[in-house]
């Protein structure tokens, strides 16, 4: 007989599913804004929703079982390795393994610092605040998918540069 999942954590994982399709599209939304053409609003692809979907689900299942960093990095490589796993079965070109690993692991120290010093100063606000397990995964996820939404323009010229001169 199958073993049913806890009304708790199915909670928490419709959350985390949900969250991460909110987040990437708060992280498109804002990606849009600082772009060339604010006017025109595009979407990711396909690779980095399903991502942020994986990511909320690992986020929602192991996330209360970890310490933070640890947390981080498995996210963080999840997202990773989902949206690049994507883009292979789509024929799409994945970043070179340097570029990969270096982002990766960047990312990784970013979020991890961003969720540090938001547990440290947000946490008895949203422990205060009457909210649901969805508006609490929300508010967490939402510092870092402005950073994703971010990120493209931060370490821009670094990446092109790199990535493209080797795809040439």
């Amino acid at each position: 007989m199958a073993k049913q999942i806890e009304p708790a954590m199915a909670e928490r994982i419709k959350a985390g599913l949900i969250a991460g399709v909110v987040g990437q599209y708060i992280s498109d939304y804002i990606s849009n804004l600082c772009g060339d053409n604010p006017e025109q609003f595009t979407l990711s692809g396909i690779d980095q929703y399903l991502a942020g979907m994986v990511t909320g689900f690992v986020g929602a299942t192991m996330g209360p079982r970890l310490n933070l960093l640890a947390a981080t990095v498995l996210s963080t490589g999840m997202y990773y390795m989902t949206a690049a796993a994507v883009r292979k079965e789509l024929g799409q070109d994945n970043p070179p393994t340097d570029v990969f690993v270096r982002n990766l692991l960047r990312d990784a120290i970013i979020v991890y610092y961003l969720l540090y010093f938001q547990r440290l100063f947000f946490s008895p606000f949203m422990e205060k605040a009457e909210l649901s397990i969805l508006g609490k995964t929300v508010l967490t996820g939402l510092l870092i998918s402005i950073y994703y939404g971010l990120n493209d323009y931060i370490f821009n010229s670094e990446n092109k540069t790199v990535y493209e001169s080797k795809k040439k």
